[in-house]
């Protein structure tokens, strides 16, 4: 036991250690130790500016949120604008939501889809589930089963107990879909069991 004991910490320390001035080999070709140790500094700066950045935006959408549940509109609008143009699919989401029902001015339908279909596009699951019963209702757009029934498929794939459910109906009822028996009791199963009664 003391001998694997001291192996490991051999290799850790081995594994761990700078070397000093020795070639190491990289992508780039060879540089001096020196070198590559400035290397793995700046790495690790942009690593740690990146995520000073992922916690900033998680702080500002969290604001934006808090606005949002408020029903401070203007607000909601000032902070998540901004997130939604840098492609953050919960902010595409919430602005699609707020036009879809006029929250903050009057509704537009063709925005609230504009940022449904972006957020669907990154896999969004409820910008693919809104984008999906847009379709099914014709809510803004042409009605297409097929098309909805996709979008609720992918928000559905994605845990959305929501899609799961209404998924599930369109299996029973043949709207969109083959009508499925098997498949609708699957998907009834998996919603429920995310929480829909």
């Amino acid at each position: 036991m003391k001998l694997w004991i001291v192996a490991i910490g051999a290799l850790a320390a081995t594994a761990f250690a700078a070397p000093a001035l020795a070639q190491i080999p990289t992508m780039g070709g060879n540089m001096t130790g020196q070198a590559y140790q400035a290397e793995g500094r700046e790495n690790f700066r942009q690593a740690e500016i990146r995520e000073s950045l992922r916690r900033r935006a998680r702080e500002d959408f969290l604001t934006a949120r808090s606005a949002y549940d408020h029903g401070d509109w203007g607000m909601a609008r000032k902070l998540l604008l901004p997130m939604a143009e840098q492609d953050s699919p919960a902010a595409q989401y919430l602005l699609g939501a707020m036009e879809a029902r006029g929250q903050g001015g009057p509704r537009n339908k063709a925005a609230a889809l504009s940022w449904f279909r972006k957020a669907a596009g990154q896999g969004f699951p409820q910008g693919e589930f809104s984008l999906g019963l847009a379709y099914l209702t014709g809510d803004g757009v042409a009605a297409d089963d097929r098309e909805g029934a996709r979008w609720l498929r992918r928000a559905a794939d994605h845990g959305l107990p929501q899609a799961q459910f209404n998924l599930a109906v369109l299996y029973e009822n043949g709207q969109g879909v083959t009508r499925d028996t098997a498949q609708a009791t699957a998907w009834y199963r998996r919603a429920a069991a995310g929480g829909v009664r």
